[in-house]
């Protein structure tokens, strides 16, 4: 099935030069298949950067495999993300350390994989960071899920989510409320109690009510009214 995905986009991307690819382990998958693909952050190796406003925050950035050892770019994406002014990268204990998803070692291994989720949720955890990022989706879920075992679910961001908050001037707070909302619409470890709390974070209104921030919820997840 693989080799016939691979094959279709070998056809539609027939006479491109480069395939920029955002997924670490699908950039991962498309190299070995001998296609001319490059992560994003060696497309955007020493090129110059738009205007990049500050955006407060402490993130856990967690290398993927696919991208630290597969395609052999370790913490790729920390020479980006320090240009981003008022932003704090800090890095969880034992990067090395496979998060559990790899593919679909989650589903095949489950209870292996959900052991190194918890594990590495911990160490997210003990950064004491804002918020949590990595360059795949696959560890993205993965670390979401185990946080929220935890019961200290965090936004989950992908770092080129972070600089494009940082080029477009989005507001820290409410980048961390639109990821929140993310997570609870995919049914990841969020309930609407944290989301009103991260809408409150988000508006800086400390007398916001529950009825009313409910109410400003519902416009974005329309079972928020059904919530007493």
């Amino acid at each position: 099935e693989s080799d016939r995905f691979t094959k279709r986009l070998r056809t539609a991307f027939d006479g491109v030069e480069t395939i920029v690819v955002n997924a670490s382990g699908c950039g991962s998958h498309l190299k070995d298949s001998g296609l001319p693909a490059l992560d994003v952050t060696e497309a955007l190796a020493g090129a110059e950067l738009p205007e990049l406003h500050p955006l407060e925050l402490t993130v856990a950035y967690q290398d993927s495999c696919h991208l630290r050892h597969a395609q052999r770019l370790p913490a790729a994406w920390r020479p980006l993300l320090e240009q981003i002014p008022g932003l704090r990268v800090v890095e969880p204990a034992e990067q090395d350390l496979c998060c559990g998803s790899a593919g679909i070692y989650n589903v095949t291994q489950p209870e292996a994989a959900r052991e190194l989720g918890d594990r590495k949720a911990a160490h997210v955890l003990a950064t004491g960071a804002d918020a949590y990022a990595s360059a795949n989706p696959g560890c993205l879920v993965q670390v979401s899920q185990a946080l929220g075992r935890a019961g200290k679910p965090l936004p989950a961001l992908h770092p080129a989510e972070l600089l494009d908050a940082s080029v477009f001037y989005t507001d820290a707070h409410r980048l961390i409320f639109a990821a929140m909302v993310d997570l609870y619409k995919r049914n990841i470890a969020v309930d609407l109690v944290t989301l009103t709390d991260a809408l409150k974070t988000a508006n800086r209104l400390e007398d916001i009510g529950g009825p009313s921030a409910l109410a400003m919820l519902t416009s974005i997840v329309p079972t928020a009214a059904n919530v007493d």
